[in-house]
């Protein structure tokens, strides 16, 4: 039987909520691209501001580099993902969760490079995913703890993320991330450095710096 453009696309709406699986993946590759943006570029502003030390011209470029690489490359997952998703659906004639679960799986090879972006992007989404799907196996009875548990799933995630965390850097800190390793020594290993009183004042060697510069 012989369909129209038009026919095909009345059939394509039915399964897919949106009318055009063409425009719906364009416009979650510009969503993506729009909120990559905006969140990289705030993080990455106030980032700068509080702990780089590099000049005003370095901080400028990394600030614009780390928002180029997180929107491009959350439009590109976008765009593939959402492309994926809608093939499976049509070709398979049904919708289903597991398909977008393949395409995000599939479109997921654009974190492949590791780097701090894409780190903090996959530490995010892996430890806010352990916690949703310990919930969702709790909500279907699949996970036999108590309530006491099951509503404080993200205060023991917390205690088991730190504890590890912690101990990892005492055996070994050459196994952690290198940004992480160097906020730790500087919590809990140049505190042992005792200098006086004066020097518990946060930034005190910054403001001093900048007396003795005026």
């Amino acid at each position: 039987m012989d369909f129209s453009l038009n026919e095909v696309i009345i059939i394509m709406s039915k399964l897919c909520a949106h009318s055009s699986c063409f425009k719906g993946a364009i416009k979650s590759m510009t969503h993506g691209l729009s909120y990559g943006a905006k969140v990289r570029f705030t993080h990455s502003l106030v980032m700068a501001i509080l702990f780089s030390n590099d000049s005003l011209i370095g901080k400028i470029v990394k600030i614009f580099k780390n928002t180029k690489e997180h929107s491009f490359k959350l439009a590109l997952y976008a765009l593939i993902y959402k492309s994926i998703s809608c093939f499976l659906t049509q070709t398979t004639n049904c919708q289903r969760s597991l398909y977008h679960g393949i395409a995000g799986l599939l479109a997921g090879f654009v974190w492949f490079k590791d780097t701090p972006v894409n780190a903090q992007i996959s530490f995010y989404l892996l430890s806010r995913s352990i916690v949703a799907k310990c919930k969702f196996l709790y909500k279907n009875n699949y996970l036999p703890v108590g309530d006491w548990a099951a509503n404080n799933g993200v205060w023991i995630l917390n205690m088991l993320a730190w504890g590890m965390s912690l101990y990892l850097f005492e055996l070994d800190s050459s196994v952690l991330q290198n940004s992480l390793t160097s906020s730790m020594v500087f919590l809990y290993k140049d505190s042992d450095k005792w200098r006086g009183w004066r020097y518990c004042i946060p930034y005190l060697d910054t403001i001093l710096k900048v007396i003795r510069y005026k």
